[in-house]
C-alpha cells in the first residue's frame, strides 16, 4: 500500500493510477470517518479491485456532465492553501474533494 500526504508523493500515486477506469456511482464518502474512496480497475466493466483512499476529508462534490458512469483518472491536483484536492478525468468529469491538513492518500 502506498500512502502519501505530501505533492511528491501525491505526484506518484498519480502516476499510479492514471488512465484507471472507475464507476461513479461506486465511490463511497464517510463523513463521520471522514474517509473517501475510489474503486479503480485496468478495464472500464471491470474490476475495479484497487482502491484509492483518502482520509481527511471535510466534505466533497463533482460537475459530471456527461452523465456516463464510467470514468477514467486523469490528474490529481492539490491546492493546500484552499484546502482541496481536485480529481480530473479526460471525460468533462470534477471531483473537488475538501481536504484537512493532515489528509492521506492511499492506494491499496
Amino acid at each position: 500500500m502506498d500512502t502519501a500526504s505530501d505533492s511528491d508523493k501525491v505526484a506518484h500515486i498519480e502516476g499510479q493510477i492514471h488512465d484507471k477506469w472507475f464507476r461513479l456511482s461506486m465511490v463511497y464518502f464517510n463523513p463521520k470517518d471522514h474517509e473517501w474512496c475510489l474503486y479503480l480497475g485496468n478495464s472500464q466493466k471491470g474490476p475495479f479491485d484497487q482502491i484509492l483512499k483518502i482520509e481527511g476529508i471535510l466534505d466533497y462534490s463533482y460537475t459530471d456532465e456527461p452523465k456516463i458512469d464510467v470514468y477514467d483518472i486523469n490528474q490529481i491536483k492539490i491546492d493546500a492553501s484552499c484546502g482541496t484536492l481536485i480529481l480530473t478525468s479526460g471525460f468533462p468529469l470534477e471531483i473537488k474533494l475538501s481536504i484537512s491538513p493532515a489528509f492521506k492518500i492511499s492506494l491499496c
